[in-house]
């Protein structure tokens, strides 16, 4: 049965001009319903059996979340039309050569207030079902194209539209005060104490202090070498080819197939190491993976991106992107106040709207990979110190930019 929200007509006027049959049916798929700039994601069957996946985006669709707000302003962290110039521009294909490319655009529509894309189906797996060889292969692949010089040369010539100091300006939409990690009697719920159990003094304290230096860890992250980022690579923005049978991960010469990369609304320029930052955390913060795995996908994307360096000639030393590696958790600096703040939340806990386990058990879950977030930021704390960089953000004082052969500190 057809949604009633959908217009028929129009829909299939956007299918004809791509070449298209009519659709048929349509299977309504999962997204951020918050985000303001996503209007819709479905999946099309069509009269002729194919599968079309159509993404609406709007300029002006309801906010129901005041920070996941849609804006007009081209170099916002959510700007609302990025994602047709990504695709429309061929931005999209960056990784193309390195064995992840963007699925097909099959046609795009737009009449100045919406924009509808017509994407390639693709049968594959995400989510919860990668594992480690897939984290691995997924971050080798990226450290190929981001590492090589006509990635890197790329970068130098930003357009208006491209997302600038994404992480920062993620980072600081987020309605979350530093005060919050001050008030002590907000840290005492009976859901925050049973879920961070007495890890939350040190979670709080950790956090507290990140959200503070988040300027300066943003201004480490724009000295190092920069490259062209996803900005939302996580495990639900990644399709793989399906394991099977024996043949099923590889091609004629032998070859893994490419993996599929989604969701290009939030590209832009960035550190070299800061799109693999948050690919570990992410999927494990939404429940994707153990977190008792943490470790261990840390290790296996740091050891497949430095190997895609290494084969790329990255002219820099490892630690560098492993340095803009750890420094990008400051994404996630406002994330255990905005939990306490919520912690009387009824309602779905899980991505997208679905239900999710219990709001302590989302706790008691994030409370090791929050934990783990905090040493790895430690990790960076000590590699400025040994990368020359002047010592720990958090004393105070900024990063400045000289062409890469000098990264130093004033």
């Amino acid at each position: 049965m057809i949604a009633g929200r959908l217009d028929t007509d129009r829909i299939n006027r956007e299918l004809a001009d791509a070449g298209l049959a009519e659709f048929v049916r349509v299977e309504h798929q999962t997204f951020n319903p918050n985000n303001s700039a996503t209007v819709s994601v479905d999946q099309l069957i069509l009269a002729d059996g194919k599968k079309v996946i159509r993404k609406e985006l709007a300029s002006s669709a309801p906010v129901t979340v005041a920070h996941w707000a849609a804006s007009a302003r081209p170099d916002h962290w959510n700007y609302w039309r990025r994602e047709a110039h990504v695709y429309g521009s061929g931005l999209a294909k960056v990784h193309s050569a390195s064995g992840l490319r963007p699925p097909h655009l099959l046609g795009l529509d737009s009449d100045g207030r919406r924009v509808s894309l017509l994407i390639e189906y693709v049968e594959g797996i995400g989510g919860s079902h990668l594992g480690l060889d897939d984290y691995m292969r997924i971050a080798r692949r990226l450290g190929e194209s981001q590492g090589s010089s006509e990635t890197s040369q790329r970068a130098r010539g930003a357009k208006s539209w491209w997302s600038h100091r994404w992480i920062h300006q993620y980072a600081s939409s987020r309605p979350v005060e530093s005060e919050l990690y001050c008030r002590g009697e907000a840290w005492e719920h009976p859901v925050v104490v049973e879920g961070f159990g007495a890890e939350r003094h040190r979670i709080r304290d950790g956090y507290c202090r990140m959200m503070d230096e988040l300027p300066l860890w943003a201004d480490l992250l724009d000295s190092l070498p920069q490259t062209i980022c996803h900005h939302d690579l996580w495990a639900n923005n990644v399709i793989c080819p399906l394991p099977t049978d024996a043949d099923a991960r590889t091609v004629d010469n032998g070859e893994d197939p490419d993996d599929v990369l989604i969701d290009w609304g939030c590209v832009g320029s960035g550190a070299v190491g800061e799109d693999i930052g948050t690919f570990v955390p992410d999927g494990l913060l939404n429940q994707l993976q153990s977190p008792d795995s943490f470790r261990d996908f840390d290790r296996a994307v740091w050891g497949g991106f430095s190997a895609g360096l290494e084969a790329s000639e990255w002219p820099y030393p490892p630690e560098m992107a492993r340095l803009a590696m750890c420094a990008s958790l400051v994404k996630f600096c406002w994330l255990p106040a905005l939990m306490v703040r919520n912690a009387d939340h009824q309602g779905p806990t899980a991505y997208g709207g679905v239900a999710g386990p219990e709001l302590v058990e989302v706790f008691r879950q994030r409370a090791p990979v929050l934990m783990h977030m905090l040493e790895l930021l430690d990790e960076a704390r000590r590699m400025t110190s040994r990368l020359g960089l002047g010592g720990d953000p958090g004393l105070g004082g900024q990063f400045e930019n000289r062409g890469h052969d000098r990264i130093v500190r004033k």
